[in-house]
């Protein structure tokens, strides 16, 4: 298994869970000895954790890891850059998307109760086919502070999405 994989999978984790053990632990059932093992190459999924995995993406972004993998493995200098790659040209695809005025934006209010409370919004761009189930989604994490910069205006959209394709 490649590092490339195991950066964009552990990523996301913590982009999405807080702690990062909320997610090995209820989602995989594993221990933090396993985690850190399946992260070093030493441990192997089974079926189910595999799949777990790969529900932490959406079924384009799951295509989108897939060509940040092979690339790495053209050119494996790219490998240590696999997560801002990733970033990036989610970035610049969902900007394409939003420009081309056929992508729906939707926000989600997202809260996480640990020791604080922390509120997050997922910014979904939604490219539909009008086909049930065969939607390709983008999904950005963001903090709720976020929400007036992506709320506005499509073009206030896409300024935000340049900037932060830039910053990657």
């Amino acid at each position: 298994m490649g590092n490339a994989l195991v950066e964009l999978v552990v990523a996301r984790v913590k982009e999405r869970f807080n702690p990062e053990s909320d997610f090995y632990q209820k989602q995989l059932q594993l221990t933090k000895e396993a985690w850190e093992d399946w992260q070093k190459g030493l441990y192997v999924l089974s079926e189910h954790e595999l799949s777990a995995i790969i529900m932490l993406f959406t079924d384009y972004e799951w295509m989108l890891v897939q060509k940040v993998i092979r690339n790495t493995k053209i050119i494996p200098e790219k490998e240590q850059n696999a997560v801002s790659e990733f970033s990036k040209m989610k970035f610049a695809i969902a900007k394409k998307w939003v420009q081309s005025d056929i992508a729906n934006v939707e926000i989600v209010e997202r809260l996480q109760e640990d020791e604080k409370l922390t509120k997050n919004i997922e910014l979904r761009i939604v490219m539909g086919y009008d086909s049930w189930g065969y939607s390709d989604i983008l999904t950005f994490t963001l903090p709720a502070i976020e929400r007036e910069r992506v709320a506005g205006s499509r073009r206030e959209l896409i300024q935000y999405m340049t900037n932060k394709q830039r910053e990657n």
